[in-house]
Parts: C-alpha cells; structure tokens; sequence
C-alpha cells in the first residue's frame, strides 16, 4: 500500500468489506443407541441432596396406578385383637356348616340326630372360648408378674400393664359370657346351628325324594 492509499484509507468502509468469520458450530454428539448403550443414567437426585431420613420415597408404577394407600392405624401396645379375629374362632365360622347339615340329614332323617349334630356343634365352640380364656388369663399372669416388678420403679410402665391386664380381663368376661349362652344355642353359636339345621332339612329331604323316584 503506497503513501496516497495509506492517506485516504477508511477504516469503516474496510470493515464493511471484509466478512467477520462465524465461528463453526459445535459438533452434536451421536445420539444413536449404540452411543447411549453404555450410558448410566444418573438420578436427578443424590442421598446428598436431603439428610438421612427425610428424602421422600419414589413411588413405584404399580403403586402410582392403584392410588394413595390408605394409612394403617397401629394397634396400641398391648391391645387384645377383636376375639372373632382370632385364628381359632375365624376357623370355626369358616366350617361348612350347611354341607355337614345335608349330610348327617341325608342318612340319619330324624329330629334326635339334628339336635345330637347341634350339641356336637356347641361343644365344639365352648370347647374353642374356653381355650381363648386360657390363653388370657396366662397373659394376665404375666402382666402381673410385670406389676410386681415395676411397681415403684416406673409408673407409667405400670400403669399400662394394669390397661392392657384390664383389656384381656374383659375379653375373658365376653368369653365366658358366650359359653353360657352356647348351652341354650345362642349368642355367636347361633349362625352356625342354623345354617347346620337348614342343611340337615335339605339332607332328609333329598334322600327322601330320591327314594320315592328310585320306587
């Protein structure tokens, strides 16, 4: 460039004249599945994010499709189970009462064997409550063992086994209360002496039309 050039050069019109260079892009990693097969996919959270204890619990699937599950309230310390949630009671009730019934009635047809089947039935279930009220009063035992050990140590210890000795005492009340009215075939008894009943009636009398129709 001589000296007249270097003169009248403008520095605005060269700039306009020259093209800025554009940076190349970036190159786009592959995202074809062979490049992400070995990838780890990392959770959005870490255990560090939250303390020990307090990070909330991811619902599964399955769980997000049933809905919310609804709470379960615990049963108090040394609160006795319902006596008819009892696995010896809810076995009893569980007896197919009605089929036995229509047996025994289709081979024995009387008034005397449906009331002898009904007094085996009865014997049965006293036989089942008076096992119950064992099974408490040990428990009862127990917890006044207990008393003796921590009266006048612990108050509030004591306090509560006297509640849950006072718990099971009633159970065993109840207990007794339906052996007594099992004699004359009442109380929780009754279900099953009529659905036995019902049966032995269906029993006598299929085995008497079939003898009829064979005549």
């Amino acid at each position: 460039m001589n000296l007249r050039k270097m003169m009248f050069w403008n520095p605005t019109e060269a700039t306009k004249s020259t093209p800025t260079a554009v940076p190349a892009p970036l190159a786009t990693p592959s995202t074809a599945p062979d490049a992400l097969s070995n990838v780890i996919q990392m959770p959005k959270r870490s255990p560090l994010d939250e303390p020990a204890g307090l990070a909330p619990a991811t619902a599964q699937p399955e769980e997000l499709a049933a809905g919310p599950t609804p709470p379960v309230a615990a049963a108090p310390a040394g609160q006795p189970q319902g006596l008819l949630e009892t696995p010896e009671l809810k076995a009893f009730f569980a007896e197919n009462f009605f089929g036995l019934g229509r047996h025994n009635g289709s081979f024995y047809r009387s008034q005397e064997a449906m009331v002898q089947g009904q007094q085996g039935l009865i014997s049965r279930f006293q036989n089942t409550l008076s096992f119950l009220v064992e099974k408490r009063q040990a428990k009862v035992d127990k917890f006044i063992d207990m008393q003796l050990v921590t009266a006048g140590v612990c108050s509030t210890e004591t306090a509560r086994l006297d509640l849950a000795r006072s718990r099971y005492e009633r159970d065993m009340n109840l207990l007794r209360e339906q052996i007594a009215l099992a004699d004359s075939g009442k109380g929780w008894v009754l279900e099953a002496l009529n659905r036995y009943q019902i049966g032995f009636g269906k029993g006598v009398r299929e085995a008497i039309d079939f003898e009829l129709l064979g005549n």
